[in-house]
């Protein structure tokens, strides 16, 4: 728009299955984050129920009468639709004709085992007072062994050819007896907006602005209901309903259902009614809400990654610790890679200074810690791009210069800006009380120049002897003979 393109069909065109495409990225990850909260909830599941299919079914044997030739192995159709079927059942015996007691969620996960058969795992939410608690009410629903042949043998049979199989796992998540109200978050300014190709643009900002989303209805529904200010925004939906078309929430009348944030866990926040209301915490207004979110405690502790480094510092060396400082940040979720940088760098990059001296073939060589971070940042950031990675990734993390990547060194150059600050301090301060009245006339004028940033100047003065000078941040090279002429190079940071 601000290049004067109004048409959104030039943008191009992207697809995206949609959290309604069976098996799509965005269905596995909608109901993966359903399961969580459901489990944070309703708490621990009561129940865990598992069910594999049978290939002596009589109506998988049935439908085989009718395909010649045809071995279970070879319809898979027929038997995905019957346990699909039995599923279905079995689930509507649990929730609606409560066989196990009442019910208040269910969630089951399908896969295939190894030789192809179908098989599910269910986890049970029973009403608190519907819970097994004694042994006996246990028993009643479990039976942890093979039966006895003779005393029940159509349980022995049973268990004996259909219930004793290997271990199982699972590839997805779903709770169907679950109402699921999913709560969109976005960044200020970041706010989601759908249009259709042949759009006016224009017309598509006007419509984003004036309709509400559900976050931005939250705020508002806290500024006028006194009660929704008790409830986070994963909670709202446990007492208000999401009417889309006018873009408010209303109050609950009856039934409940659990909230989830889409890309959080959860959110303590009660009550806020503006972005910069969600930053404020104590009264202190945040300038992110990482910051806010930390202020809060509710990120993770990068205590055992500092540790970490730590314990290995002792045994290992400063690139294998780089290593490790780059293996943690890409493959862990660090919550603040810039503190655990500036804690452990001086590890990371006790060899720097060995290296660049062996280069420069310079024994006497200082760098200053500024030089030494900077030197080891380079390092780090070459194993960052062996892996496809940049720690221009983190936002936190300081990048070096491209001065630090050469390998090629100027050691003129090094020479003139590697020197010991300290060091020379501690000179100036000697050899400055040793000025006579003229030489004290040049350096001050020299100074004078160089906080007034003058870059090269001439002096003329009657003395015989030559003279050096080191000054406070710069180095000045005085050719001193009847006529001096003073080059002023500025230190390189």
């Amino acid at each position: 728009m601000q290049k004067g393109d109004r048409n959104p069909s030039n943008i191009g065109k992207a697809i995206i299955l949609p959290a309604s495409f069976t098996g799509s990225k965005r269905y596995m990850t909608q109901y993966f984050k359903d399961s969580l909260e459901i489990c944070r909830t309703l708490g621990h599941p009561s129940l865990f129920l598992t069910m594999t299919t049978n290939t002596k079914w009589p109506e998988i044997q049935h439908m085989l009468k009718h395909m010649p030739g045809v071995d279970v192995a070879d319809a898979p159709d027929v038997v995905a639709r019957d346990f699909k079927m039995k599923v279905d059942q079995l689930i509507d015996m649990i929730k609606k004709k409560n066989c196990f007691g009442r019910c208040v969620g269910v969630m089951h996960v399908i896969k295939f085992q190894k030789h192809g058969l179908p098989h599910t795992h269910i986890l049970i939410w029973l009403h608190p007072d519907d819970r097994p608690k004694t042994i006996e009410q246990i028993d009643k629903m479990v039976s942890a062994e093979i039966p006895d042949p003779e005393i029940d043998p159509v349980g022995y049979n049973a268990v004996s050819n259909y219930m004793i199989h290997g271990p199982c796992g699972s590839d997805y998540t779903k709770s169907p007896c679950m109402v699921k109200e999913r709560l969109l978050i976005y960044l200020p300014g970041e706010k989601h907006v759908s249009f259709k190709a042949g759009d006016v643009l224009e017309d598509v900002c006007d419509k984003a602005i004036s309709k509400k989303t559900k976050l931005e209805a939250w705020f508002d529904a806290n500024q006028t209901f006194p009660n929704a200010r008790n409830y986070s925004y994963s909670e709202f939906p446990n007492k208000f309903t999401w009417h889309p078309r006018p873009g408010i929430w209303k109050e609950r009348k009856r039934g409940e259902v659990i909230g989830r944030l889409s890309e959080v866990h959860s959110s303590r926040k009660k009550g806020s009614r503006s972005f910069e209301d969600l930053k404020t915490v104590n009264g202190h207004i945040h300038e992110t809400f990482k910051e806010a979110c930390a202020a809060l405690s509710l990120l993770q502790n990068d205590n055992q990654w500092h540790e970490a480094i730590v314990e290995n510092s002792h045994t290992s060396l400063p690139l294998q610790l780089r290593a490790m400082f780059v293996n943690i940040l890409a493959y862990i979720p660090i919550s603040d890679p810039l503190r655990l940088w500036e804690v452990n760098w001086q590890c990371m990059s006790n060899d720097i200074l060995i290296i660049r001296r062996h280069m420069l073939n310079d024994p006497h060589l200082y760098l200053s810690d500024e030089d030494l971070k900077n030197y080891a940042l380079a390092e780090i950031e070459k194993l960052f791009n062996d892996i496809g990675k940049s720690l221009k990734d983190y936002a936190t993390m300081p990048f070096p210069s491209e001065v630090y990547f050469s390998n090629a060194v100027n050691r003129l150059l090094q020479e003139e800006t590697s020197y010991d600050k300290e060091e020379l301090e501690i000179l100036h301060e000697k050899n400055h009380g040793m000025l006579n009245p003229e030489q004290k006339n040049v350096y001050d004028s020299i100074i004078q120049n160089v906080y007034n940033k003058v870059v090269v100047f001439s002096m003329y003065m009657e003395v015989e002897d030559a003279a050096r000078h080191f000054c406070g941040r710069h180095y000045v090279i005085a050719i001193v003979q009847k006529e001096i002429l003073c080059f002023m190079l500025p230190h390189v940071e």
